[in-house]
């Protein structure tokens, strides 16, 4: 038996925001998160399809956000965030409201000022979506220090160029028998 990993790269099928305060941010196509006003994010992926035959494991799972620098929305960065799985797709209607699920073990990430991006490490729930694909509602992603200070960090959304829009990194290892 010889043991392949194999990489997919997958961008969000669906995203929004939620701000408890929505006071200058005017443009839907980006996210948003921040503290002192709980700016948070949602994101969806669609794994079906992705694993033929579903192998030994998962090395890594991530999930990456570029921010975008020159936003005049930005108020100086966020220090890194955590999160949360969805407990249904309500809320792509209705995201202020959608219910959150508290069953995922929570994981911190890092925003890195220099490369402008937060990763996040997502393998425990990667794993359960694919085990158990109608778990998969999608995720919110909330700052670690939300009402520590004031400070908001604009990321692309599903709308930015390719390079640019949230990506989540799967790293697998495939039985090739």
């Amino acid at each position: 038996v010889v043991e392949i990993d194999t990489l997919i790269n997958a961008y969000p099928i669906s995203d929004a925001f939620i701000a408890n305060d929505v006071t200058g941010i005017q443009d839907s196509t980006y996210l948003y998160l921040g503290n002192a006003v709980a700016c948070r994010s949602i994101l969806m992926y669609d794994l079906d399809g992705l694993f033929q035959s579903y192998g030994v494991g998962i090395h890594s799972a991530e999930v990456i956000l570029h921010a975008d620098t020159t936003s005049e929305y930005n108020i100086d960065v966020i220090n890194g965030a955590f999160t949360l799985g969805m407990v249904d797709t309500t809320w792509k209607q209705d995201p202020a409201n959608a219910p959150i699920g508290f069953g995922v073990s929570v994981v911190l990430g890092y925003y890195d000022r220099e490369e402008a991006t937060l990763t996040l490490n997502l393998n425990d729930m990667v794993y359960d979506w694919i085990r158990n694909p109608g778990t998969n509602q999608g995720f919110m992603i909330k700052s670690f220090d939300e009402y520590l200070n004031i400070s908001r960090t604009v990321f692309y959304g599903i709308n930015a160029p390719d390079s640019l829009r949230p990506q989540l990194r799967i790293i697998y290892v495939e039985n090739d028998s």
